[in-house]
């Protein structure tokens, strides 16, 4: 069956050659070029796209940091020598001249303040007791003036003077950030008097602002001064010298300006 087939392929070939066209007889054979038909998939339209999410992760690498450094041990030693004593020679003799000499320059001095002692009476009455050493302390008094605690004034500084007899105190506010205008007054006990009376001072001196401090004098026991704020001692202080020194009787008394650079002379009170 190959055969007859082949030889008839070969025979139409043959006769398409040797014959040429003409009406009723088929033409050579030809190349032709037909379109693409192109059948989509509808089993893949049907199924549709499907897609998973996958991932994974390995386990986390351990790490560490280990350092190490070695020590330098150095051993050092030291030593000092023995102090040496150091030798003081002592005097062979006093200086008999300069020794004579100062007592002579200080043989005046020495006396005067023995004989003030003597005369003196702040501690009359006072009995030295050696065997038995007992601290006995009891309240006396209480002292005060009516006036100044009305008016809500603070105790601003306390004074004994050197007699120790009279005790002064000074009012004002402690509690006043400025410089205060409310009057004030400087009060004086004499606890010697047998008719002290602890809210009645023995002495009393009316000032224009607060006292900041106060003191005795040192050497005369009836004088006391005190500090006033630099804007109080002025002036106007001046105008009321004849009626303190009327209110304050034989207590003298002394002002001094906050400022003692920039403000005036010291005002002594003292009556003449």
């Amino acid at each position: 069956r190959s055969q007859a087939g082949s030889a008839g392929v070969a025979a139409l070939a043959t006769v398409g050659v040797a014959s040429g066209p003409g009406p009723g007889r088929p033409g050579p054979l030809q190349d032709e070029t037909l379109g693409v038909a192109s059948v989509p998939s509808q089993w893949r339209a049907v199924q549709g796209i499907r897609g998973e999410t996958k991932s994974c992760q390995t386990a986390s690498i351990a790490t560490a940091n280990a350092s190490a450094q070695a020590r330098n041990h150095v051993d050092a030693q030291v030593q000092t020598e023995a102090p040496v004593p150091v030798s003081v020679q002592p005097p062979s003799q006093y200086d008999i001249p300069q020794l004579a000499a100062f007592l002579r320059r200080v043989e005046a001095m020495v006396i005067r303040e023995l004989n003030k002692n003597w005369q003196s009476h702040a501690f009359d009455g006072f009995e030295v007791n050696w065997t038995e050493q007992q601290q006995m302390v009891s309240c006396l008094y209480t002292l005060g003036y009516p006036p100044a605690q009305a008016q809500g004034l603070h105790v601003t500084s306390i004074s004994w003077n050197s007699t120790g007899s009279v005790v002064a105190c000074a009012y004002g506010r402690l509690d006043h950030g400025d410089w205060s205008t409310l009057k004030s007054f400087v009060c004086a006990w004499n606890l010697d008097r047998r008719d002290l009376h602890p809210q009645q001072p023995s002495a009393v001196v009316e000032v224009p602002s607060a006292v900041l401090c106060l003191a005795f004098h040192p050497m005369q026991p009836s004088h006391v001064a005190g500090e006033l704020p630099a804007a109080s001692a002025s002036s106007p202080l001046r105008t009321q010298l004849p009626a303190l020194q009327r209110a304050q009787g034989s207590f003298p008394w002394a002002l001094w300006p906050g400022d003692r650079k920039a403000g005036p002379d010291p005002l002594s009170l003292e009556p003449r």
